[in-house]
């Protein structure tokens, strides 16, 4: 008898822990699989957002880029720098903007308006965009120039 009662209270035991662990495994995988629906749902909301916020800032760019681009040519005064530097405060994701003529920036909305840099069209993707891995804003930070020209003129924005 006393070894019945053994084999019934360890068969008993070991169902009463199956059936305990029975809803912490399915709890833990409800778990599991809700929160992969919300990270997967989360990433597709921050790709949209930021595929919105490219088209933006792009739009924004060809808009001042066009605007540049009426003044390409012109002489490096004072009045033009100062107007470059206002088209840089009227739009929010621009940092500077520069008028080049035969791919040499003679004009910017920097300070020194005397740059003078080379900025070759075939570096452009397409001839229009270029990722440079420094402005001439500040060395330590990456900046998306989109280019336009016009004849032997162009107009960057970044």
């Amino acid at each position: 008898m006393n070894r019945a009662i053994r084999y019934s209270s360890k068969k008993a035991l070991l169902i009463a822990l199956v059936i305990g662990m029975i809803p912490s495994i399915l709890g833990g995988t409800l778990v599991y699989l809700k929160s992969s629906a919300d990270l997967s749902s989360l990433s597709a909301n921050a790709v949209q957002e930021a595929d919105r916020q490219i088209n933006v800032m792009l739009e924004e760019a060809e808009k001042a880029s066009a605007i540049l681009l009426t003044r390409a040519g012109l002489p490096c005064t004072e009045n033009l720098s100062r107007q470059l530097q206002e088209l840089v405060a009227t739009y929010r994701y621009l940092r500077t903007t520069h008028l080049a003529i035969n791919d040499k920036i003679y004009c910017s909305s920097l300070p020194p308006s005397d740059a003078s840099l080379v900025t070759p069209a075939n570096n452009y993707l397409h001839g229009r965009l270029h990722l440079f891995h420094q402005s001439l804003a500040g060395p330590s930070s990456s900046v998306l120039t989109l280019r336009s020209s016009l004849n032997n003129t162009s107009s960057l924005v970044e």
